[in-house]
């Protein structure tokens, strides 16, 4: 499983080889490795919300000083990141590659 940053590289990288390419080819193995990655980062998402359920002090970072930021990854976000990235396989993807190769959300 990915993570984080990794993730995102991921998908700015195929993004960026996606709108490259100059073959049909090209193109369709970067949609498909574009829905690869959603699908895995949504699967991340759902995967790491009982966690954050359980421990409050998870998604906060301190700076020393006294000075702490919260709501960096909350329960909230994990509820949310999911129907985000299918909003982005459904409606976003296709509407700017054309139909995604497994369908909606690969299923």
């Amino acid at each position: 499983m990915k993570v984080g940053l990794g993730i995102l590289i991921d998908w700015l990288n195929t993004r960026d080889k996606y709108f490259a390419a100059h073959f049909d080819e090209e193109r369709r193995e970067g949609v498909a490795r574009l829905e690869a990655i959603a699908l895995s980062e949504c699967e991340n998402a759902e995967k790491i919300v009982p966690t954050l359920d359980s421990d409050s002090r998870l998604g906060y970072a301190s700076e020393g000083g006294g000075v702490s930021r919260g709501g960096l990854f909350s329960p909230e976000l994990g509820r949310w990141k999911p129907g985000e990235l299918e909003d982005l396989l459904i409606l976003g993807l296709p509407a700017r590659t054309g139909p995604t190769p497994n369908g909606l959300l690969g299923k």
